[in-house]
């Protein structure tokens, strides 16, 4: 739990604090140093509730490129860490080296924005749910580390076990923009009103997967005649709400009111809202009520009944296609015990649930 003290914060920017970077807090470690870009280093702590930690100094490495990561690893310059499955064929014959499978919360989704005036057609967002081959997706790029996703809570208590799926279908991708009054031209693209259905698909581009992503969403619209382009750029230098469409990431195994309500209630609109997480812009009334009553109750059944409502209400009007909830690869130095695994947060947060249990 982060303590934040009254009388040294309350007058103050949290954001630009200085007690930002030299935080405290009740867990097994102590904050020791922060190397920007680099890692971050903890003792630990002589007074964890808990139990004695095992593993007296703890460095968290900042490592963006999944090959550093893997070499690192091999090198035994780190100990353990989250390898890129396209790279786990270079420890599964190493006997020095364990694998173990991490269960996530997290999914892939491509946002749509509403402002674009093709994509807040109902018809079209339904046409382009129905044009992506998420099986593919998930045995040839994510080798089978993920499964299909369909809505935002299928890694939650709140999960429905009965729910509508958007199951690939291409020829009702092309019917649904017929009925929508858009006919294809010479060059087999959909167009309405001498207007080209096209669009940008973005991306960020130091996040790979993202980027291989869109391109495979791009390929996947262009057979059914509709026009895209891929475009990457790093993160934060664009902003996510501007945009056509956007590889977006989230999921969380804590509370489903966490990662649904600030990105699908239409009051978290980040045109209206500077806390909000709804960049897409989306608004839909039983998407709103089935939040909101979800909420402001605490009785389970009853928040999984409304949850239920809002899983319904999400594919009658959908503001995402929701792509696939990943696994994650945790590679470990053998002599490294005490790892235990658990369902993961957005981009494996969490693996070091237990850190404190850990010894070599």
């Amino acid at each position: 739990i982060g303590m934040l003290p009254k009388h040294l914060l309350e007058n103050e920017n949290l954001n630009t604090s200085s007690f930002n970077q030299n935080p405290i807090g009740t867990g097994p470690y102590k904050f020791v140093k922060w190397k920007k870009g680099e890692y971050v280093e903890f003792k630990a702590n002589e007074h964890f509730y808990l139990d004695k930690v095992k593993t007296p100094r703890l460095i968290i490495k900042h490592i963006f490129d999944p090959s550093i990561a893997s070499a690192q690893l091999k090198n035994g310059k780190i100990d353990a860490a989250l390898i890129d499955v396209s790279l786990l064929n270079i420890f599964k014959n190493d006997e020095n080296f364990g694998i173990l499978r991490e269960k996530s919360a997290d999914y892939r989704a491509l946002m749509f924005n509403f402002d674009n005036e093709f994509l807040k057609d109902l018809k079209v967002r339904q046409a382009l749910n129905y044009a992506v081959d998420k099986e593919s997706i998930v045995k040839n790029l994510l080798h089978d580390y993920a499964f299909v996703a369909n809505h935002p809570l299928e890694r939650s208590w709140a999960n429905s076990k009965n729910f509508k799926i958007y199951k690939y279908d291409p020829k009702k991708a092309e019917d649904l923009l017929v009925s929508a009054g858009f006919k294809k031209n010479k060059d087999g693209n959909f167009e309405k009103d001498g207007k080209i259905l096209e669009f940008e698909i973005w991306a960020m581009s130091n996040d790979p997967l993202r980027v291989s992503l869109a391109g495979i969403l791009q390929s996947e619209f262009r057979k059914i005649g509709v026009v895209s382009k891929v475009v990457a750029k790093p993160a934060g230098s664009f902003d996510y709400s501007k945009v056509d469409s956007f590889l977006i990431g989230w999921g969380s195994p804590l509370d489903p009111d966490f990662h649904t309500f600030r990105v699908f209630k239409s009051s978290q609109d980040s045109a209206l809202n500077d806390e909000g997480w709804n960049f897409g812009h989306y608004h839909d009334k039983k998407v709103d009520i089935a939040l909101q009553k979800a909420r402001n109750t605490s009785n389970l059944e009853e928040r999984k009944k409304y949850y239920k409502d809002f899983i319904d209400a999400l594919y009658k009007n959908p503001p995402f296609i929701f792509l696939a909830y990943l696994d994650f690869a945790l590679v470990y130095n053998k002599d490294l015990k005490g790892i235990k695994t658990r369902i993961l947060g957005h981009h494996g947060v969490g693996f070091t649930w237990n850190v404190y249990e850990w010894s070599k």
